[in-house]
């Protein structure tokens, strides 16, 4: 299946992460113009800029605070300069690992700011500069599922961002689409001590159906399907992409 994503121009948030900037690297080679949202990582924005304008396609950076809703309405313009869009993939996400007798009310307000209050505002901002139907992407967790003992407020946020996209998906229609993708464990820098580790890397694969860590470009493809035309009939669907671990 062609996608043909030619013509459309997708904003990433988070683009300069792991799954953000293989959700860059697949939307340019399917011929979106992209757009890398970054928040610290101004280095890898512009390495993943050039990787993308070297292969002839099309991308400029912007960094800002997705945590201040000023800086987002700043995003906003800073896109109307050129355009209207297409599309948005709300990929920017931290990950806070303690359990309930460790957790602070520091990590708490940090992992929700970051992966479900920003993301809320990011689209109240920008759903009406998204041409009519386009599509937003919102990057979820299988842990939105699938409760472990660690991570409560990450598990919180994603499992959040599940039910934000359903409710989205309904009062956004039918002028846009909201979906959501839900990783298992990938192999990105932010899970790099968990792979690293010969133990851990192990025993996910163990009870993984599919015996493998996922990697980025696993959830680049499946977002990238969400942002064309063939999915134009799917709103408020939350794709697993988690090798099975989830069941």
């Amino acid at each position: 299946m062609e996608l043909n994503l030619a013509g459309k121009r997708i904003l990433v948030t988070g683009g300069s992460g792991g799954i953000g900037s293989e959700i860059c690297r697949i939307l340019s080679k399917e011929g979106a113009e992209v757009i890398i949202h970054y928040g610290k990582s101004k280095s890898i924005a512009e390495s993943v800029q050039k990787e993308i304008t070297d292969a002839g396609g099309k991308a400029t950076i912007l960094g800002h605070n997705l945590s201040d809703t000023g800086s987002i309405a700043d995003l906003k313009n800073k896109i109307l300069e050129t355009g209207k869009i297409d599309g948005l993939v709300n990929c920017a996400g931290i990950y806070g690992d303690a359990d309930i007798d460790e957790l602070t009310e520091k990590e708490w307000r940090e992992v929700i700011d970051t992966n479900l209050t920003a993301p809320i505002f990011v689209i109240r901002h920008l759903k009406d500069i998204i041409n009519d139907g386009g599509s937003i992407v919102n990057i979820s967790s299988v842990m939105g599922f699938k409760p472990v003992k660690f991570g409560i407020s990450y598990q919180a946020s994603k499992s959040a961002m599940i039910h934000l996209t359903r409710s989205l998906a309904v009062s956004l229609a039918p002028k846009l689409r909201v979906n959501c993708v839900a990783p298992g464990y990938i192999m990105t820098e932010m899970n790099r001590e968990g792979w690293e580790n010969d133990h851990f890397r192990s025993k996910i694969e163990s009870i993984t159906p599919m015996k493998r860590w996922g990697r980025p470009e696993d959830i680049a493809s499946v977002t990238a399907f969400l942002m064309s035309d063939a999915s134009s009939f799917t709103t408020g669907s939350t794709f697993i992409v988690d090798g099975g671990i989830g069941i």
